[in-house]
């Protein structure tokens, strides 16, 4: 009979407890990153290049928040370990002037989840477009048509 209390209190606990999330650790973050489709010909192998082993800063100035320290700052959505980090709007990568009026533009999104408080895995995904009445001659030269896409692999690792 003394069972019986004790069953009753087990089935009036509380669901499982999330309050043991991983809570990251802000700084400096080596990039590995992996190619997994690529829509843009030499763009794609040359944007994942460019990321396989660099460095981005990552802070937590707060709860809901990851500050990606890029060339431009940029905050980003957190909810506990996962953040999603995406551009608000098209941004110019390279301007083709004044020899052309093309510009290629990207958007990217970036979506991590730490799983220890110094390492996370994701993925990251770019848009490329051209702007301009010669991005014919631009896609021509660049051996690829816009709009194209490129999607990576990532894990990110605090350096020491």
């Amino acid at each position: 009979m003394r069972l019986l209390p004790f069953v009753l209190l087990a089935a009036c606990a509380p669901e499982n407890d999330t309050s043991g999330e991983v809570e990251p650790t802000g700084g400096t973050y080596s990039i590995q990153s992996t190619l997994l489709e690529n829509g843009c010909a030499s763009w794609g192998t040359s944007f994942n290049d460019s990321y396989d082993g660099a460095s981005v800063e990552i802070s937590f100035p707060d709860e809901a928040t990851a500050r990606f320290h890029w060339v431009n700052v940029q905050d980003c959505s957190r909810i506990g370990n996962a953040v999603d980090c995406r551009t608000d709007e098209p941004l110019l990568l390279d301007d083709y002037a004044p020899d052309s009026d093309a510009r290629i533009m990207y958007e990217d999104q970036t979506l991590l989840t730490w799983d220890t408080p110094t390492q996370a895995t994701g993925s990251s995904s770019i848009d490329l477009s051209c702007e301009g009445s010669q991005c014919e001659t631009i896609s021509a030269i660049n051996e690829e048509s816009y709009p194209c896409a490129i999607e990576m692999s990532w894990e990110i690792a605090l350096e020491e």
